[in-house]
């Protein structure tokens, strides 16, 4: 707050070790005039002093996206030279930040740029800039997380903005690894401003008229066939979570506390419960980990819960948990496990799960030291070692009936464990979940190293004591930054994190070290990416359809830090090698746990927004390759009669042609049928009704030869019947029925214009009638029945001149037979002609089309399905093959589009795809 009071809109001061720190007389909000004036002391933050007053910031989620950050700085001052100045900075403490400013040296103001780190100057440039004394001054930052980098920029009186520099200071600024930041906090990444006089007589004063902080650009989930309809609820600092059998999700806060919540079959949460068992029995605890007892049921639902000592920057060794919570009220407590390993840092006991087959409890434990050995880095580790049960996944035979959980060894706190707990697997870092999969094998994330850690001194036992924090390229023991992994864990196996309590003295393959690995190293089977933080992990399944068959069986991890998403895995057939990743959800903020139904919703906790987020899966369509037609053809026209899939017409390079091609989904098979009678065409308008298929028009050349044939196709007989001529001759018009009536709408005329004539064929008379004109010309356009109603899709707009209008309509219009009148729609997000239509679950489905002038091909590969009751769009799976006069029809809820041109113009395909949900 400033001197009045009034919220200033930071909510941090950098506290220096030799000054006040936060004076609150010194800040004053001007709210008419739009700036923060500050009132300067001489403190300032340079090597080894460290006496800077009102260090104003944020924290902010640095590794999660691309962060824009700015101020500007009023009439910056001439100053005397005495070193006053102004301006922005990011980082974590007083040694450890980069700074950008207004300051006034002797020879003159100038844009100074500083990297300090651990307390020494890495980086200093002072860059003259003409004008910069009496203008406003911008000056910003650009902190990308996944470059590793920070863009320093400035412009003046609104001006061009200029680059200054790129600088790459250390992973700890940018709050990569989350061991020993405070969770309440969320980071240890801050920005904001400051100024001082120095060494100036006198204070100054510096009026900030802006302070920005743009969190975005995150990177896209591909194109997966997948979205997610989210909800979300308040949940402070979710850690862990698991279903229950009386369908509730139960959910761990932070410090011990559980929520037990209620869906009802939208996902909202329509009861939740409190449950204080495990605080009122032992206090708040830092609490990771919860499994519901295999021999729960609906009525008696029993819970295990794991937690250690509630600092998450100061644990107290030996002090994880698990804890059983059971009947009325979950007022039955009982600590079956006590005195298991407990970082300085915050890697605890994490997860918790039971066997599948044998029901054993299986825990993962997290490491001591950042990568095997303590050093005097003054890291959030501390010089505390690992002990034998640290750095693992272990197992608990819980139920047998002489089970000892007491795990502490009261006379050497880093002898062995005198308990029924023992390692399953070893070597795992920061393991903070994992999995028992369908396919019978267990897996497990690990953390990968984001702070200064040491693998030990030495590769053979024993290798205990400190070691050296230089990089092992240079004689040390820092192996430097290192990936998250995916890991398939046997029992008996290390993973590469060291422990010489357990003469595990080799960091990973031995690579760095320049040794053999260890007998039982075994690899991991995927590298999820550095400073990811992947945390949950959880076998998807529940899911049917396209869903189903894209996830069912996938692996999904929870990103807490770069991404900021949910990962997807895809396993090879022995599930012993991840073969596909990439993100399937982004956006959230700082996802930590995750599970999901058994009906395949998922849940995720937002550590850092406070939410328990529900995500139902909802298929945007899955492609599929058929039997290719006999023969390439382009503006053949589709319908679908009795389950099986027709093809009328079209061209290739032999010309137009008047085939019939027929395909049967259930066989995958083709076969031809008779010739259309009349002349060879292209573009007609097809349809089918009460088990006929009906053919209008088409033309004999592009943009002229219009014929106003019509026949009738009974796959019965197997043979064609001449109908009623079009009254309108046209090519590139579409057709369908609707309440008996079969509407022929748009098209192009003889002479190559576009129309918006709308003809109606009574089937029962042989007879024709005019029916209401479209608002808009258009030929090639799509169309679709949707409840009752004639909807017309796009198309192009085009003069008997050959001068086209518009060659890419994004207009909708709508045919309500009830009134006899044409309404607009809502347009389509993507203009095109001679798309593909099809209708599944009463939407209609617009693929493909042309002409796409941000493709090469001139073919659009966009997807998009209007749904007809919210008058609304939504994108799908883009289609495999963009083309553009394609054969499509829906058939069983499919669609099955086959030929067209896979570029614009005369192109010629025999493909089949489908789509289907």
């Amino acid at each position: 707050m400033d001197k009045n009071g009034w919220g200033t809109g930071f909510t941090w001061v950098d506290q220096p070790t030799a000054a006040t720190g936060y004076i609150q007389d010194n800040l004053e909000m001007f709210f008419l005039q739009g700036y923060l004036e500050l009132t300067t002391t001489s403190g300032l933050n340079i090597e080894g002093v460290n006496s800077l007053d009102n260090a104003l910031a944020v924290g902010f989620a640095a590794p999660n996206q691309i962060t824009r950050i700015t101020t500007q700085v009023l009439d910056v001052p001439q100053g005397t030279g005495k070193y006053e100045q102004a301006g922005l900075w990011f980082g974590n403490d007083e040694d450890n930040y980069l700074k950008l400013v207004a300051a006034s040296t002797p020879k003159g103001t100038v844009l100074h740029y500083l990297l300090e780190v651990g307390g020494a100057k890495v980086v200093e440039k002072n860059v003259s800039v003409a004008g910069l004394v009496g203008s406003d001054a911008k000056l910003g930052m650009i902190v990308n997380p996944y470059s590793r980098s920070v863009e320093l920029n400035y412009s003046l009186n609104g001006s061009s903005t200029y680059k200054l520099d790129t600088l790459f200071p250390p992973d700890e600024f940018f709050s990569f690894d989350a061991a020993g930041i405070d969770p309440e906090i969320g980071t240890r990444s801050f920005t904001g401003i400051f100024a001082t006089h120095r060494h100036a007589s006198a204070p100054m004063t510096y009026r900030f008229n802006e302070f920005t902080l743009q969190e975005g650009e995150t990177p896209l989930s591909p194109n997966s066939g997948v979205d997610f309809i989210k909800q979300q609820h308040s949940v402070s600092y979710p850690t862990s979570m698991v279903w229950g059998p009386d369908d509730r999700l139960y959910v761990t806060q932070l410090f011990g506390t559980i929520r037990a919540l209620t869906f009802d079959d939208n996902l909202t949460v329509i009861d939740d419960q409190t449950i204080d068992a495990l605080t009122n029995s032992i206090g708040p605890r830092l609490t990771l980990g919860i499994a519901v007892a295999p021999y729960s049921t609906a009525e008696n639902v029993e819970l295990w819960v794991a937690h250690s000592s509630p600092s998450v920057d100061n644990g107290e060794p030996n002090s994880g948990m698990v804890t059983r919570l059971g009947g009325v009220g979950f007022s039955d407590v009982e600590h079956v496990i006590t005195g298991l390993p407990r970082a300085i840092a915050n890697h605890s006991i994490n997860s918790i799960h039971f066997g599948p087959e044998d029901q054993q409890l299986y825990i993962a434990i997290g490491g001591n030291t950042g990568a095997g050995a303590p050093n005097e880095s003054n890291s959030e580790f501390g010089q505390m070692q690992e002990q034998p049960l640290s750095a693992a996944i272990l197992v608990a035979n819980v139920f047998a009936a002489d089970f000892d959980g007491t795990c502490a060894n009261e006379s050497d706190i880093f002898g062995p464990a005198p308990c029924d707990v023992v390692t399953y697997a070893t070597g795992l870092r920061n393991s903070y979940d994992f999995v028992f999969h369908s396919n019978g094998n267990m897996y497990a994330t690990d953390n990968g190293l984001g702070v200064t850690g040491t693998y030990p001194p030495s590769p053979e036992p024993a290798c205990l004591g400190l070691a050296s924090t230089a990089s092992y390229l240079d004689g040390g023991h820092n192996p430097g930054a290192q990936p998250d992994l995916l890991l398939m864990v046997k029992q008996g196996k290390y993973y590469g994190h060291p422990n010489p309590h357990r003469d595990e003295c080799v960091f990973k393959n031995g690579s760095y070290q320049g040794v053999a690995p260890l007998p039982n190293y075994e690899e991991p089977i995927y590298n999820l990416g550095e400073h990811k933080s992947a945390n949950a992990i959880i076998e998807y399944q529940g899911a049917q359809g396209c869903v189903g068959d894209f996830l069912n069986g996938q692996l999904l991890i929870t990103n807490y830090s770069v991404g900021d998403d949910i990962f997807r895995v895809k396993l090879d057939e022995t599930g012993s090698l991840g073969v596909d990743g990439a993100p399937l959800v982004t956006g959230f903020n700082d996802p930590l746990p995750m599970t999901r139904s058994p009906s395949g919703d998922l849940f995720v906790g937002e550590f850092g927004g406070g939410n328990l987020t529900s995500l139902r899966p909802v298929s945007l369509g899955c492609w599929a390759a058929g039997e290719p037609a006999p023969f390439a053809v382009l503006d053949a026209t589709g319908a679908a009669v009795d389950g099986k899939f027709y093809a009328v017409g079209g061209k290739n390079n032999s010309g137009h042609l008047s085939t019939l091609l027929m395909y049967d989904p259930a066989t995958d098979n083709w076969s031809q049928g008779m010739n259309l009678p009349g002349p060879a065409v292209e573009n007609a308008a097809v349809t089918a009704l009460n088990g006929k298929l009906y053919a209008f028009g088409g033309s004999t050349a592009p943009f002229s030869g219009a014929v106003s044939s019509a026949a009738v196709y009974d796959p019965a007989s197997g043979s064609w019947t001449p109908l009623t001529d079009l009254p309108t001759p046209r090519g590139g018009a579409t057709a369908q029925a609707l309440n008996g009536m079969i509407y022929v709408v748009g098209g192009m005329s003889d002479q190559g214009a576009s129309l918006n004539v709308v003809e109606a064929y009574n089937p029962a008379t042989n007879t024709w009638q005019t029916a209401p004109s479209l608002t808009y010309v258009r030929d090639n356009p799509g169309s679709a029945v949707l409840d009752g109603k004639l909807y017309v899709f796009g198309g192009r707009n085009r003069e008997a001149n050959g001068n086209t209008i518009q060659g890419t309509m994004k207009t909708v219009e709508m045919f309500n037979p009830a009134t006899n009148t044409w309404a607009e729609m809502t347009p389509m997000p993507t203009g095109r002609r001679a798309m593909s239509v099809g209708v599944i679950n009463g939407k209609a489905q617009v693929v493909g089309g042309e002409l796409n002038g941000n493709a090469t091909s001139g073919v659009f590969e966009q997807n998009e399905e209007y749904d007809p009751v919210t008058n609304t769009w939504r994108p799908l799976t883009n289609v495999p093959t963009p083309k553009h006069g394609a054969a499509a029809a829906t058939i069983n809820n499919t669609l099955y589009i086959m030929g067209g041109g896979s570029s614009s113009g005369s192109s010629y395909t025999s493909s089949m795809e489908t789509m289907k949900y």
